[in-house]
């Protein structure tokens, strides 16, 4: 399995790898095909902002991928992690926590010393990696989790 950055030329297996992934949540269960299209469009535009763009491939085979993004958080680099998605037969691998950890070390590349996400508290699995990797909940918000990114190498 190797880690990269997204190019361009991948929109349309990262398009079947994100249509994929996303029709194994039941909300999308019942999306039609224009749906589709209009999500599409708008996480493809997404994933052109970020700093980076990470997939997980082994032998061609899109696993998974997450997208870190650098805002200024009190005058200071700060990154948002976003679009985190394994696909269902390669969850509880490691690739899910590699590619956080590949994102974690752009962002302090790029100056960040604090990282951020969201994810829903049902989501027990995500949860549950965030918080091995340094992840504290916000006590203002029940979806957002923050870590510091000074002197930890999680």
């Amino acid at each position: 399995m190797e880690l990269r950055e997204l190019d361009p030329q991948d929109e349309q297996r990262v398009r079947a790898f994100v249509v994929a992934t996303a029709g194994a949540s039941p909300e999308a269960w019942s999306w039609t095909p224009a749906r589709i299209d209009r999500e599409w469009r708008s996480v493809w535009s997404t994933l052109q902002l970020p700093v980076a763009t990470i997939l997980a491939e082994d032998e061609g085979r899109i696993l998974g991928m997450v997208c870190c993004t650098i805002v200024p958080v009190d005058r200071e680099p700060g990154a948002v992690i976003t679009n985190l998605c394994v696909t269902l037969p390669d969850r509880r691998r490691g690739i899910g926590r590699l590619l956080m950890l590949r994102a974690h070390d752009i962002a302090r590349a790029a100056g960040a010393r604090v990282a951020a996400l969201q994810v829903a508290p049902t989501q027990q699995a995500a949860v549950q990696l965030y918080t091995a990797l340094g992840y504290s909940p916000v006590k203002e918000s029940e979806d957002t989790m923050v870590m510091d990114l000074s002197g930890t190498t999680n």
